[in-house]
C-alpha cells in the first residue's frame, strides 16, 4: 500500500512539473482532437494570438488560421483520418497565423501526435517569428538598397567619365586658343566656349556631389581651419564677380581670431556659393556684407547679408530642395548650390539657415563648431603667368584617347625641348618608363588593358621607376579616388576637363632646368 502511495506521489510530482513547464513555456502549446477541437492552451498562446485559453478550448483550431489554411484545415484532418497521409505531422515549418484583431503574422509550427485510448491527440508548438521575418525583410531591403547604391555609384562614375572626357577637349582646346590668340573675335568665341563649358562642368560636379552625399560616399576631412583667413580667401575669389556686377563686397568680421572644425575645401565652397548667390541675386548698386552674427565657447555663426529683393514666402519651403530655382531667369545656376552647401555644413556638425528675408534683402547664417586647435590658412595654389620657364626633359603620357593626347601635345608646343612620349596602354607605359626613365609620367586611369591604379602600383614597386613622379590625369574626380591615388604614391592628381595652366605649373615644378 505504501509503495502504491509512493508511486502516486511521484506521478503527481511529475504531472505538476510538466504542467509548470507548459504554463511557463515561451512558445505557445496547443492540444487538439483529431477533428480540430482545442483541448488545452497554455498562457503563451494568449501572448501570441490575443485569445485567452478559455476562449479557445472547445472551439475549432482553424479560428487561429487565415485563408487558405482556414478553409483547408478540416479537409486535411479528414483526409488524415481516412488515409493516414501526413503532411506536417512530425516536422516543423513556417505558416501564417491570425490574431484576435485579425492581423496575419508568420509562425513556426511543429506538430506531433499522441495515441491515447480514446483516440489521437495532436500537440502543436507555435512560435511567433514576426521579428525574425522583419529582420530578414530589412536585410533584403538593405541588400537591395546597397545594390541600388552600388549601381548608382557605378553609373555616376561612368557618366562622370563619359561627360568629362569630351569636355576635356572642348575646354582644353578653348584654353589653348585663348592663350595663343589675342584677336577680339577669337577671344569672344573662346570666352563663350569656356563659360558654357564651365557651367556644364559645374552642374556635373554638383550632381555628383549631391549623389555622393545621398549614397553616403562623401567623407570630409575635419581639421582646425582659420575662419577669418578662409573668409578672406573666399571674398577675394568673389571680388571680380562683385565688381563686374557693381556690388560692394565687404567682410566685417576681423575681431574673430579662432578656428573652426571643418573641411577647408568644402568650407570655401560653401562660402563662395553664399557670396556668389548674394551677388547674383542682388539689386543694382547693392552690397553684400559678411559679418559675425554671434559666438560662444562652442560655436561661431557667420552672417551673409545682401540688399536684393529677398525670397518670397512661397519660395522659402523650396529653398533647400534640389534643382529648385527662383528669381530672375537670366541668373545662371543649377539649383544645387544651396542644397550642397547645407549638407556639407551639416556633415561638419553645423547648420545653414535662411535667417531673414524681406524686400530689402536676405540674410543667411552658417553656424560652425569652434576648434581648440590652431587653424591653418592654406592658400590655394595660384596659377603662374603664361611666361613660364619649363625645364627640359622627357614626359611619358599614358592615354588611349587621341584627342586628349593631342591636347597635351599642343599645350607643350611652345617648349620644344620637352619630349612627349605617348603610350596608349598601361603595360606599354610601364615598360617605356623602365627603358627610357622619363622625368615625369602623366597617367590616365581608364586604360584599355588595365586600370591606371595598377600601373601606378607597378611603377612604385619597381626600383627602376619608383622615383619617377607620376601625375594622374583623369576624368574621375571623386575625392575618394583622388585620396586613394595620392596615398598610393601619385605626386599630383589633375582632373579632366584639364586646367592647362595647372598642368604647366606642375611640369614647371618637376622638370629640371636641363635634361640629364
Amino acid at each position: 500500500m505504501e509503495e502504491v502511495s509512493s508511486q502516486f506521489t511521484e506521478s503527481e510530482k511529475f504531472r505538476g512539473l510538466l504542467n509548470a513547464v507548459i504554463e511557463t513555456a515561451v512558445d505557445g502549446i496547443l492540444t487538439i482532437t483529431s477533428t480540430g477541437t482545442v483541448l488545452t492552451a497554455n498562457p503563451a498562446i494568449e501572448k501570441i494570438f490575443g485569445y485567452a485559453p478559455s476562449e479557445l478550448i472547445g472551439r475549432n483550431v482553424r479560428m487561429l488560421m487565415p485563408e487558405p489554411y482556414f478553409s483547408e484545415h478540416d479537409h486535411y484532418l479528414s483526409n488524415y483520418r481516412r488515409t493516414g497521409d501526413r503532411k506536417i505531422i512530425g516536422i516543423g515549418r513556417e505558416v501564417r497565423g491570425r490574431r484576435k484583431d485579425g492581423t496575419v503574422f508568420p509562425l513556426y509550427l511543429g506538430v506531433s501526435e499522441t495515441l491515447l485510448e480514446g483516440g489521437v491527440v495532436f500537440t502543436g508548438i507555435l512560435r511567433d517569428i514576426s521579428e525574425r521575418e522583419r529582420s530578414a525583410e530589412l536585410q533584403l531591403a538593405k541588400d537591395a538598397a546597397d545594390q541600388a547604391n552600388a549601381a548608382k555609384s557605378e553609373f555616376l562614375s561612368r557618366m562622370s567619365h563619359e561627360l568629362r572626357t569630351p569636355l576635356n577637349s572642348v575646354l582644353g582646346f578653348a584654353q589653348l586658343l585663348a592663350m595663343r590668340h589675342d584677336e577680339e573675335d577669337i577671344r569672344q568665341a573662346t570666352d563663350s566656349i569656356l563659360k558654357a563649358g564651365k557651367h556644364l562642368l559645374n552642374l556635373i560636379n554638383e550632381v555628383l556631389d549631391l549623389s555622393g552625399i545621398e549614397a553616403g560616399r562623401v567623407t570630409l576631412s575635419l581639421e582646425p581651419v582659420a575662419l577669418m583667413q578662409t573668409l578672406e580667401h573666399a571674398v577675394e575669389l568673389m571680388r571680380p564677380l562683385a565688381e563686374s556686377a557693381r556690388i560692394a563686397l565687404r567682410l566685417d568680421a576681423s575681431d574673430f581670431e579662432g578656428a573652426v572644425l571643418a573641411d577647408r575645401q568644402r568650407l570655401v565652397q560653401v562660402f563662395i556659393n553664399l557670396i556668389s548667390n548674394a551677388i547674383k541675386y542682388n539689386s543694382a548698386d547693392g552690397q553684400v556684407v559678411i559679418a559675425l552674427a554671434r559666438q560662444s565657447s562652442d560655436t561661431v555663426t557667420v552672417r551673409f547679408v545682401d540688399t536684393g529683393p529677398g525670397i518670397s514666402e512661397a519660395d522659402v519651403p523650396k529653398l533647400f530642395q534640389p534643382f529648385e530655382r527662383f528669381g530672375p531667369a537670366a541668373v545662371e545656376g543649377t539649383g544645387l548650390g544651396l542644397v550642397l552647401s547645407r549638407r556639407f555644413v551639416e556633415l561638419m556638425g553645423g547648420t545653414l539657415e535662411l535667417a531673414a528675408s524681406s524686400p530689402s534683402g536676405s540674410v543667411f547664417e552658417v553656424m560652425l563648431r569652434r576648434s581648440v586647435g590652431v587653424g591653418q590658412a592654406k592658400a590655394d595654389r595660384p596659377h603662374k603667368s603664361r611666361r613660364r620657364r619649363l625645364g627640359e626633359g622627357r614626359v611619358i603620357y599614358v592615354e588611349d584617347n587621341l584627342a586628349n593626347l593631342r591636347l597635351i601635345e599642343m599645350a607643350l608646343d611652345d617648349w620644344p625641348h620637352i619630349e612627349l612620349v605617348p603610350a596608349t596602354q598601361g603595360l606599354i607605359g610601364y615598360e617605356l618608363a623602365k627603358s627610357i626613365v622619363p622625368h615625369v609620367i602623366l597617367l590616365d586611369l581608364h586604360l584599355p588593358d588595365m586600370h591606371g591604379s595598377e600601373v601606378l602600383a607597378k611603377l612604385k614597386h619597381d626600383p627602376a621607376t619608383a622615383h619617377i613622379p607620376v601625375v594622374v590625369v583623369s576624368a574621375d574626380a571623386t575625392r575618394s579616388q583622388i585620396g586613394a591615388l595620392r596615398r598610393a604614391g601619385a605626386y599630383d592628381y589633375l582632373t579632366k576637363p584639364l586646367d592647362i595652366s595647372r598642368l604647366l605649373d606642375v611640369l614647371e615644378e618637376l622638370l629640371p632646368d636641363s635634361a640629364d
